[in-house]
């Protein structure tokens, strides 16, 4: 990362990661207690209170809007443009990653120089590594309890789920970093130590799915139904406003 940055002539902020025992243990109690129907991996959840910490030196820094990047992403040549172009446009959190799959997108509210188009977006999208954030949207949302309870990306770009249901969210198209952990495996870049992600990977043991299995199914299954009636029901609603379904490219050079 410091040296795309340095190559890009970009300065950042390094921001160590919380790892889990840096967490309250009460917290950890509430959150990733694995007798429940739902909980939160303790290398997830730290992954959420990472972002939480740069949210803090944001504002202690006294920045009204800044660049938050996680250490696993490639960026584009086309990246400190972009970023310079940005004065004067109004949103919350703006994610210029590019996603793995297609996204359910709307027509451009701005089209900024050289063509890129700044689109609303109704897909949740995963991955959180690299997003622009003001900092009255960090005040609003930083003591959320659902920032915790959700995964990071969950809790700034659903459609469905405060508090970033509530958050005027676009999506710069084309997009400006990728992870590199989506790329295919090449050399340095690729699936490595650099791309692995380690979130999945502490072998912890879900007891209540274990303990109830038939109950966890079932309700695993309800919610699909409900959040797949929910999705079909907004595209229903945004079809007449242009929503399309679309692959968002990386700008690569």
């Amino acid at each position: 990362m410091e040296d795309q940055l340095q190559a890009l002539g970009l300065v950042a902020n390094r921001v160590d990661a919380v790892t889990p025992s840096d967490i309250p243990a009460e917290v950890r109690a509430e959150l990733c207690d694995r007798r429940r129907p739902s909980y939160r991996r303790e290398n997830e959840l730290a992954c959420t209170f990472s972002h939480k910490k740069a949210w803090r030196a944001i504002l202690e820094q006294g920045h009204e809007q800044a660049v938050v990047l996680e250490d696993d992403a490639l960026l584009s040549p086309k990246l400190p443009a972009f970023l310079d172009s940005l004065s004067g446009v109004q949103f919350d959190v703006l994610r210029f990653e590019a996603a793995a799959r297609k996204v359910r997108i709307l027509p451009s509210t701005d089209v900024l120089p050289g063509g890129v188009q700044l689109r609303p977006f109704r897909s949740t999208l995963f991955g959180s590594s690299g997003y622009v954030i003001t900092a009255d949207t960090i005040r609003k949302i930083i003591d959320h309890p659902n920032v915790g309870r959700l995964p990071i990306d969950v809790a700034l770009y659903d459609s469905f789920y405060e508090p970033s249901r509530r958050l005027r969210r676009l999506h710069s198209d084309p997009a400006f970093c990728v992870q590199v952990g989506s790329l295919p495996a090449s050399g340095s870049v690729g699936r490595d130590d650099v791309g692995r992600n380690d979130m999945d990977d502490s072998g912890e043991v879900h007891l209540y799915a274990k303990e109830h299995p038939i109950r966890h199914a079932l309700g695993k299954s309800l919610r699909g139904v409900y959040r797949g009636g929910l999705n079909a029901l907004d595209h229903l609603l945004h079809l007449p406003k242009g929503l399309t379904s679309e692959r968002v490219r990386f700008a690569e050079d």
